[in-house]
């Protein structure tokens, strides 16, 4: 049955779970081949976000709602929860005879926090649980975390990052989940941002790596591409489109040039006050 889980969630490695964590889950992150450009607009924030993961193959729903409160630039709190869930397929008997559908899911609820120390120096952090569920009666919990230290002057953010979580079990053995320590960049001249990273997913020992690009017109519309590079999420080549008015914002994301991840999709819908 685990087999038939990694299938739906096109993941590289059967002694690997919750790849999914890996997934983008907003439209603009997904338009910038799975990176973001860092919103540091004061106020609530609230983001709606609905999509499809490789649609010909696995076609698996991608849904998340995302509320942030950020103050004078130098601190931001907040709370993050998606789900992604593949889909149906038979359970059958040993005889053959299908008893009844189920459909896989991961779902994720966490709290994440940024604090400035100065005008320059900032640090991240985020934490959530996991519950993953693929079959009935086999359904297994973890809790994952995501460290990052970072600078920011004159336009240029970077930072390094740590992704780390503990083993999840389905009702037997256990399963490694995501290890992946990365350098992020991006840099802004005017209306054109410029991002990139590289890092390491240390269960499947691949590299991951990514660029991407953002120019906006008028502060109103964004046009972006990206391109990510990956095994356990395979590679992709991005597009986006996004619109902001009187914090009102509406992105969208398609990804192409891969024959299982062909067709991605996500939408995503954001207020700000």
């Amino acid at each position: 049955m685990f087999a038939i889980f990694v299938l739906v969630f096109g993941q590289a490695a059967l002694a690997q779970s919750l790849t999914s964590s890996l997934l983008p889950t907003d439209a603009r992150s997904m338009a910038l081949g799975g990176m973001d450009v860092p919103c540091p607009t004061d106020g609530i924030d609230v983001r709606l976000s609905f999509g499809k993961w490789a649609p010909y193959t696995s076609n698996s729903t991608i849904a998340g709602v995302k509320i942030s409160y950020a103050r004078s630039g130098r601190f931001v709190a907040g709370l993050d929860l998606s789900s992604i869930k593949g889909q149906q397929y038979n359970i059958s008997n040993e005889s053959g005879t299908v008893k009844e559908l189920y459909s896989p899911s991961d779902t994720y609820f966490g709290v994440f926090g940024e604090l400035s120390f100065n005008e320059s120096f900032y640090g991240k952090a985020e934490i959530k649980g996991a519950v993953s569920n693929i079959g009935n009666n086999a359904s297994g919990f973890s809790v994952l975390g995501i460290l990052k230290a970072g600078y920011r002057s004159a336009g240029l953010d970077a930072g390094v990052s740590l992704q780390a979580g503990g083993p999840i079990s389905y009702g037997g053995p256990s399963y490694s989940t995501p290890l992946v320590v990365k350098a992020e960049a991006s840099y802004s001249v005017s209306s054109l941002t410029g991002l990139c990273e590289l890092g390491y997913e240390a269960v499947s020992g691949t590299p991951i790596a990514g660029i991407g690009a953002q120019y906006k017109i008028k502060d109103i519309i964004g046009i972006q591409a990206g391109y990510h590079f990956g095994k356990v999420v395979p590679s992709f080549l991005s597009l986006g489109i996004g619109a902001s008015y009187r914090g009102i914002s509406i992105n969208a994301a398609y990804l192409l040039l891969n024959k299982d991840l062909g067709n991605s999709f996500m939408l995503t819908l954001g207020c700000n006050f």
